[in-house]
């Protein structure tokens, strides 16, 4: 009962936070006085910060969830998450000046990526408390987190015509729920030596090295949303971005489903092949990934028929001619989340260096296509490209899993074997 407790409970809170700065955007479209402009410049800063954002978090919460021999201290996660976060805010920061974005879009990014960074810093939190089976009141955080952002948005937005004060509103509720909430909520339910308990500073490099391959893997995954976005917006206009944007975004909702779904499933993956249960960690992979396909097949078709009208209800009749694009988003946005479950797998399995290779492969496959697939297919080029880079990660992450698992199971019966 626990398991299917920790799954309902993680799935609402992040589909919730995650809706709500979808619906963030959809409200820009409808009150804003600069309509998709500034759906196009709180796109660009999302998107540009989601980079920065991966590695504030540094991947350190599914290794936390999954560390079952306790290798680290929770006041070792809780550092290296602080280490990471100032890290990631400067360099986003020196990136962004770099690419030579507008005044008005580095405001944007800036305030932005202060919201994430507390975000960020919440997550750890959250993580203690999935560990101590507490993954309720986590839940409970991002869940109201998202609905009063999008309240003291909205608000701010319709009295002073500002999206820049609106996102600043998003950051001071991102602050309070910190300080207030997890911070206190964690240390009340936790012994509070857990948290203070010293631990050598090497742990902290040996954490960020084990660490790394998610994050330059995340980094390269955040990188793939936003390089077609970039090359759409300099391409084409920014106008047609804030176009794509507002169709696509509805169908994050499916990866964030499967991620919220994913990382309750760790630490029962992880003791499935620590005890070698070869059915057991196929069950864990390959149902799930099943389930999505179907779950592909089924809603496509049905989406085709009613997504114009879903569109038109969530922004305009302009936005809903678009239903076609809307369909190859959600395909695209299925496969994303198989990309992002098999990567807690191999997590969980310790393999996580194939990341290197794995997204390495569908980055370069997205960065050489999307400029071609743009100028000939416009603002629908843009997913063609990420439905390429990642069908050809999924299928790649597939097949290693299948063939590490049989050696790790083989391996472990020949020594059993000779053992006895």
């Amino acid at each position: 009962m626990r398991k299917y407790k920790d799954f309902i409970a993680n799935i609402s809170g992040e589909i919730l936070f995650y809706f709500s700065l979808w619906l963030i955007t959809s409200i820009i479209s409808k009150i804003s006085p600069n309509g998709y402009y500034d759906v196009g410049i709180f796109s660009v800063a999302m998107s540009f910060t989601n980079i920065f954002f991966v590695i504030a978090t540094f991947q350190t919460r599914g290794y936390l969830v999954s560390d079952l021999s306790l290798e680290f201290s929770l006041k070792h996660y809780r550092n290296t998450r602080l280490i990471t976060i100032l890290f990631s805010f400067a360099l986003c920061i020196v990136a962004a000046i770099a690419l030579r974005y507008s005044g008005e879009m580095l405001l944007a990014i800036f305030l932005f990526m202060l919201f994430r960074m507390w975000d960020a810093y919440s997550d750890v939190f959250h993580a203690m408390l999935q560990i101590d089976n507490r993954l309720e009141y986590a839940s409970l955080s991002q869940a109201l987190k998202g609905m009063i952002s999008v309240v003291f948005f909205t608000v701010i937005l319709l009295t002073l015509k500002n999206i820049y004060l609106a996102m600043a509103g998003m950051v001071v509720v991102a602050a309070l729920f910190n300080v207030f909430y997890d911070q206190r909520l964690t240390r009340e339910l936790l012994h509070s030596s857990n948290l203070t308990k010293n631990k050598p500073n090497k742990e902290i490099s040996a954490l960020l090295f084990a660490s790394f391959p998610m994050v330059f893997n995340g980094v390269l995954m955040m990188m793939m949303v936003a390089f077609p976005r970039l090359i759409l917006g300099q391409t084409i206009s920014e106008e047609v971005l804030g176009i794509y944007a507002s169709v696509s975004a509805p169908t994050i909702l499916i990866s964030t489903f499967f991620s919220a779904f994913a990382l309750p499933m760790l630490p029962y993956y992880r003791k499935a092949w620590i005890s070698q249960k070869e059915r057991e960690i196929y069950a864990i992979i390959l149902v799930p990934l099943f389930a999505v396909f179907v779950l592909a097949v089924i809603g496509a078709p049905i989406l085709f028929e009613i997504g114009g009208f879903v569109l038109s209800i969530l922004y305009t009749s302009e936005i809903s001619a678009f239903v076609d694009l809307f369909v190859i988003s959600f395909g695209v946005a299925c496969i994303f989340a198989c990309v992002t479950f098999c990567n807690n797998m191999l997590l969980a399995s310790r393999k996580a260096r194939s990341m290197y290779y794995f997204s390495t492969i569908a980055f370069i496959l997205v960065a050489v296509s999307s400029y071609p697939f743009i100028v000939k297919w416009n603002l629908y080029g843009a997913a063609y490209a990420l439905a390429l880079g990642y069908g050809v990660e999924l299928l790649l992450q597939i097949v290693y899993l299948i063939v590490i698992t049989k050696k790790h199971v083989s391996i472990n019966r020949t020594a059993s074997r000779a053992t006895s």
